[in-house]
């Protein structure tokens, strides 16, 4: 038979069912038919990574991120596939702003792809308090801000007196301070419940309360007891804690630098890691847990002066979440870890340490820059000024800073109307067939 033009392959819509594992197959021949491809035609591909290609009989032949015109031959029992590398399946993470002005409170929100650091056509959820936090913004260890099932938003402002005594307060952003919990010799927060529910945690000696922030206080905290007997607990001479993964992490005093201890909210479970080398509690020595969620690892970081220890437990992020049974001793690996400025250490604001993508961290500087390095101390974003953050529609000097990244689940990506973008492929050339 004659050699025909022919369209050998043409969809304009190929998106995450069809290349939800990376890769998708556009050609296959038998015995009695070979193609020479002349044209390769794509629509917007601007959404493929880079190492997107075309891959014939498991060989890399061209790259698959633009149009391209040649001499692509299919012999016969051949399979010609399209590779999208990382592009697919395709997810959205929300970026989490908090900034702090002089009191008032700053909160915005981006929605974007992952691969991507513009906001994906989504809306932005900007919200500039009208009131001031009176009581001592400057040392503020945690902001969040949670709409509850009725009722206002909140913005909860945790504190932390650079020695013992830590407080929790809130307000609306029409109306001024409220309610706190404010007690000596504690580890306490805010934070963000993996279940997507914001809970705030307190303790009083041994015994631990769960406060519902989704149950919309309209008079006072309403706490909960939650778990009793917790050993050891914090105490006098500077503890230390930071909320993460559903569990509140503490040093519990100065007398026990080599360990962190980590309590399920959800259990009020106690697990132990002990083998941390030594950083004294006092002064601006404060820490916090991140995770590198590529490699499911957990990094406890605390600062050290002029360096940061950096501890990766021996349990996976799956593992130490899958695990209820509570208390027992996990031995850790650290490593110390120099930083590009050294920390700001003028009080507690400015020398806290929040979680940054990868297991790193992002960290204020002496120069007032803010920095961003991974767990070997490597820069991993570019550093910014504090007096340069634009938040609220406008350039602000912060005091208070604090981004979080997170991965959106299927339901919330779908919840906010987000269209799965497709991409569209077609190759023309000559068939040729015996």
């Amino acid at each position: 038979m004659a050699d025909t033009l022919d369209q050998i392959f043409m969809n304009a819509s190929l998106g995450t069912t069809e290349l939800t594992d990376g890769e998708h197959t556009l050609v296959t021949t038998d015995a009695n038919t070979s193609y020479v491809i002349k044209d390769m035609n794509l629509s917007n591909a601007s959404i493929l990574s880079s190492d997107s290609h075309l891959e014939l009989n498991g060989f890399n032949v061209s790259s698959a991120t633009v149009n391209a015109t040649g001499s692509l031959i299919i012999p016969p029992n051949s399979t010609l596939k399209l590779k999208t590398g990382s592009t697919y399946p395709i997810s959205y993470v929300e970026d989490e702003v908090m900034a702090m002005v002089s009191g008032r409170v700053y909160y915005e929100t981006i929605v974007r792809q992952t691969t991507q650091t513009t906001e994906q056509g989504t809306k932005t959820l900007d919200i500039a308090t009208t009131n001031t936090f009176t009581s001592s913004p400057h040392n503020a260890m945690k902001i969040n801000y949670n709409v509850p099932d009725s009722g206002p938003g909140y913005f909860y402002m945790e504190t932390h007196d650079n020695d013992s005594a830590q407080g929790v307060y809130r307000m609306t952003a029409t109306s001024g301070q409220s309610e706190s919990i404010y007690q000596n010799y504690v580890a306490q927060g805010t934070g963000r419940m993996i279940n997507g529910d914001f809970i705030g945690f307190t303790n009083s000696s041994s015994n631990f309360y769960k406060v519902d922030l989704d149950a919309s206080p309209q008079i006072g905290f309403t706490s909960g007891h939650f778990q009793s007997g917790v050993n050891p607990y914090p105490t006098s001479s500077y503890p230390r804690h930071f909320f993460a993964l559903d569990h509140v992490w503490y040093t519990p005093s100065s007398s026990y630098d080599g360990t962190v201890y980590a309590l399920s909210m959800n259990t009020g479970k106690v697990k132990e890691y002990s083998g941390l080398g030594g950083v004294a509690s006092s002064g601006n020595n404060f820490m916090c847990v991140s995770v590198d969620e590529a490699n499911d690892d957990i990094y406890i970081w605390r600062a050290n002066g002029t360096s940061c220890q950096v501890t990766k437990i021996d349990a996976s992020k799956t593992d130490f979440l899958a695990d209820q049974s509570g208390y027992g001793s996990r031995t850790s690996i650290t490593n110390s870890v120099n930083v590009p400025v050294n920390i700001n250490t003028s009080n507690p604001v400015r020398a806290r340490l929040s979680p940054a993508p990868g297991g790193g961290i992002m960290y204020r500087g002496g120069d007032n820059i803010f920095y961003t390095i991974d767990v070997n101390g490597n820069e991993t974003a570019d550093s910014f000024a504090a007096s340069s953050v634009t938040v609220g529609g406008a350039t602000r000097s912060v005091d208070y800073y604090d981004k979080s990244t997170r991965t959106l689940t299927a339901a919330e990506i779908t919840a906010l109307g987000i269209p799965i973008p497709t991409v569209g492929i077609q190759l023309l050339g000559i068939k040729s067939e015996t």
